[in-house]
């Protein structure tokens, strides 16, 4: 029998950004953080100007809120009401978050250490994209930030000779009328979208074993990191800092369920108490 509903669709840029603005999409606990260079943001906005496909993103609807490590970008988002869906990034989280970040405009900075990657300009002279570190001053450079602001973009653009104004209309006119493809998968259990998270990193960077069972058993007031941080202070006091973490966790899995399947969920008080008794001993 399958569970669960699996949604295909698509949605514009500026309906992406309004809901990440809206606090409507999150980034789970077991995500990486965001790791692109400038030159991969400048690409993937040369990708959808030339209307290459820029690969589908997976998200995950569900009401129940998760430990969401952080927002996107590095700005200062809403959190959403209770009750109402939220949707977590599985996959496409570098390229939601490069989008967001570089038509992010006068948002709250929380992070300024990412910022820098978002800005991005058009060189209208040399019709390319090009970080602002690098552009040509003698160039008329249109910031992308100023794209869906409708005041702004006329204020910057009526200072152009007609053609570049031209071309800054159908550059405007591109980004808002591209669509990101979308999976949405609903009414699924958090293990299941851990092998589905799982599954999907395996296809890239293998998302360590370590990393989906900090986001199963994390809560306020628990976090498994800083347990495995105290297993490995005492590992290191006795010259065993070199164990794996897949190994340390099939240990825990052995003591507390019998198995050393690592996707078995993990009770976490009976962790601390294992990390204590090492302590101790």
């Amino acid at each position: 029998m399958i569970n669960g509903e699996l949604i295909t669709g698509s949605i514009k840029i500026d309906r992406l950004r309004n809901k990440i603005l809206e606090g409507e999409i999150k980034i789970p606990p077991f995500q990486r953080v965001f790791v692109w260079k400038k030159e991969q943001v400048t690409e993937l906005m040369d990708s959808i100007y030339n209307d290459y496909p820029i690969g589908s993103v997976l998200l995950w609807e569900v009401n129940e809120k998760l430990p969401s490590l952080r927002d996107l970008a590095g700005y200062k988002l809403p959190q959403k009401v209770d009750g109402f869906p939220l949707n977590y990034i599985l996959d496409g989280q570098q390229r939601i978050t490069s989008i967001f970040g570089v038509f992010a405009n006068n948002v709250e900075i929380e992070d300024d250490s990412q910022i820098v990657n978002f800005d991005i300009y058009f060189d209208l002279d040399a019709d390319s994209f090009i970080h602002k570190e690098n552009i040509d001053v003698t160039h008329h450079n249109l910031k992308m930030n100023l794209l869906f602001n409708v005041t702004e973009f006329f204020t910057a653009v009526s200072k152009y000779p007609d053609d570049l104004k031209e071309k800054a209309v159908r550059l405007q006119s591109i980004f808002q009328n591209y669509e990101v493809p979308t999976v949405t998968i609903k009414k699924r259990d958090k293990g299941e979208v851990g092998t589905i998270f799982e599954r999907i990193n395996n296809t890239g960077t293998p998302l360590s074993a370590l990393e989906l069972m900090v986001a199963w058993t994390w809560s306020e007031e628990y976090d498994l990191k800083d347990i495995f941080k105290k297993v490995y202070n005492i590992l290191e006091s006795r010259d065993f800092a070199d164990v794996k973490e897949k190994v340390i966790l099939q240990c825990f899995g052995a003591i507390i369920n019998n198995t050393t399947i690592t996707k078995e969920r993990i009770n976490p008080r009976i962790l601390d108490s294992i990390s204590l008794n090492l302590t101790l001993s």
